[in-house]
């Protein structure tokens, strides 16, 4: 049996940045990985300064990948 989630933004709450809601979900994903999850990322961290992009990538892929899921960004 294959296990499969999913998580898209359906709307932005007018009380939460875009930033936050990032945030929020992909630590929803990162806390909900297995070495059975696929997680695809795109643009997180969109707006923020080049480092500090490229350090939310990092992080992110470092946890994934600690937690044996397969990631792609």
């Amino acid at each position: 049996m294959i296990l499969c989630s999913i998580t898209v933004r359906i709307g932005v709450s007018a009380d939460s940045s875009t930033f936050f809601i990032d945030c929020q979900q992909v630590a929803r994903m990162a806390n909900n990985a297995t070495s059975r999850t696929l997680c695809i990322i795109d643009e997180f961290g969109k707006g923020t300064l080049s480092k500090d992009g490229a350090a939310l990538a990092a992080s992110v892929v470092n946890c994934f990948l600690a937690r044996g899921a397969k990631s792609c960004g």
